[in-house]
């Protein structure tokens, strides 16, 4: 941001950050940063729940491991942090809550001119040791109230720097354990918040070279009697892992913009399919350049659903503001050949932005051996996309699928055969080519069928997760 450091600070800059900035940014100093302190998120914990952070990951480019403070505590952490100094220079030196009167961040800011915000739950460190500077403050209730106002702050655009501390997992900890069901769900809920957070910067700030960063104090571990605590100079306290996300003006303009936030919420609606990230009013509001869309489904049962549960009516569980029109196609038992058919019949009126051509199931049920009909579903196969081609202007070929993994393997070759002379012609025909097999592989052990083939509830809902993101990508201008 082009601002001397602190007066106390001792600290050289981060050398992958820089070599990252120089990339991203060149020359140009940054001018909005988002500053996310989750509270006692260590790297153990970060790494032993990997799948998760993806929702922080998926919004930064570079990670770099530090050691916190001795002792590991959100005090003498966050003022080391902020002053760029040792507790025995800034004077914080055990869980103790004096308002600073050393030189920090905050100071050289607004000695710059820079408008910064803190926001933090009331009476927490954050919002009690910085005080008395030239900057805002917002003292919040909870961390969700926390989220909404720098939520809010980001969309304004008023400030230079945005800093938000959250506490939940840390409280969670210390009322239980480090790993209990309802830590671990504090955690979870401080990723998707930072993620949130970082899609409204990209909203929002698009038009400012900016960075965000993710920076927990210190970690965390289970004493003797099971309970969560922290502050010992060991790792699971010691060590914690700092994301840095770097986004240039110049890479962010409308177009790009919309796709990043389109691949963005690609990536999120995955992750709520698979449970891992919460709906949320926020991130997922009407972006601008959204409009309605109508999408054409042609496919069997597993479109049709009225065996077991269809997945259209699940779209608009992940971004319900769309109002996309969704048209049913799908017809129960029918075939590559039977689809050919009713394509190639339907009126000239039948029409739409894109359509999702999903077949060969009952093919691959009936032809285990994928032998004696191959060369018909192939023929069958390349004039069914070249019916609906002209009709739309994206068209996604989905592979033929049996979600029920133990029923998958017995229907192995017939799978593997299909869905490779399906990708074969959909590439030569333009389509775009998706596979949800290995969606359901991640958890062989769940069954997403009522019968082997027909989707259940979750099953359903899964396929409506990544299909809408898809849909949303290709909305927002990016590819899909």
């Amino acid at each position: 941001m082009d601002v001397a450091p602190p007066a106390l600070s001792t600290v050289p800059p981060l050398d992958a950050v820089l070599a990252a900035a120089q990339v991203e940014f060149e020359e140009h100093p940054v001018t909005r940063m988002l500053v996310f302190l989750p509270d006692a998120i260590g790297t153990a914990l970060c790494r032993d729940f990997q799948s998760e952070l993806a929702l922080v990951e998926m919004e930064t480019q570079v990670r770099v491991e530090l050691r916190s403070m001795v002792p590991a505590k959100t005090p003498v952490c966050f003022a080391s942090m902020f002053t760029g100094a040792l507790p025995d220079a800034h004077g914080i030196r055990r869980y103790e809550r004096p308002v600073l009167v050393c030189d920090t961040l905050f100071d050289a800011l607004a000695r710059a001119g820079r408008r910064v915000a803190i926001v933090a739950v009331r009476e927490s460190s954050m919002d009690t040791i910085f005080r008395n500077r030239d900057i805002d403050y917002y003292s919040e209730d909870d961390d969700s109230a926390v989220e909404s106002r720098a939520s809010g702050l980001i969309e304004q655009d008023r400030h230079d720097l945005v800093v938000a501390y959250q506490q939940a997992y840390d409280d969670c900890l210390h009322r239980t354990s480090h790993r209990s069901p309802e830590a671990l769900a504090a955690f979870r809920r401080h990723l998707a918040d930072f993620n949130s957070l970082a899609f409204m910067a990209g909203m929002f700030w698009g038009r400012h070279d900016h960075a965000l960063l993710f920076a927990p104090d210190h970690g965390a571990h289970d004493d003797a009697a099971g309970r969560g605590t922290h502050g010992d100079n060991i790792p699971d306290d010691m060590e914690v892992t700092h994301f840095w996300g770097l986004r240039a003006e110049s890479r962010l303009r409308r177009e790009r913009l919309m796709q990043r936030l389109g691949e963005s919420r690609l990536r999120s609606a995955r992750l709520r399919a698979a449970g891992l990230m919460p709906a949320h009013p926020v991130r997922d509001r009407q972006l601008p350049g959204d409009r309605p869309m109508k999408i054409l489904f042609l496919g069997d049962s597993l479109t049709e659903g009225t065996v077991g549960s269809g997945f259209i009516p699940f779209l608009d569980d992940f971004i319900p503001h769309h109002n996309h029109d969704y048209v049913n196609l799908g017809a129960n038992g029918d075939t590559i050949g039977g689809l050919r058919r009713r394509a190639e019949a339907l009126d000239q009126s039948v029409r739409g932005d894109a359509a999702f051509v999903w077949i060969g199931t009952n093919d691959v049920l009936m032809h285990p051996d994928w032998q004696d009909n191959a060369e018909q579903a192939e023929a069958d196969y390349a004039a069914l996309l070249a019916a609906v081609k002209p009709r739309v202007r994206r068209l996604w070929s989905v592979a033929p699928l049996i979600a029920s993994q133990a029923r998958a393997a017995e229907f192995k070759h017939a799978l593997d055969r299909s869905a490779e002379m399906m990708r074969r012609v959909a590439e030569g025909a333009g389509a775009t080519w998706v596979d949800l097999a290995p969606v359901f592989s991640e958890q062989p052990e769940h069954d997403y069928t009522i019968d082997g083939a027909h989707l259940g509830p979750d099953g359903a809902r899964l396929v409506a997760g990544w299909l809408i993101g898809l849909i949303d990508n290709f909305a927002c201008g990016g590819p899909a």
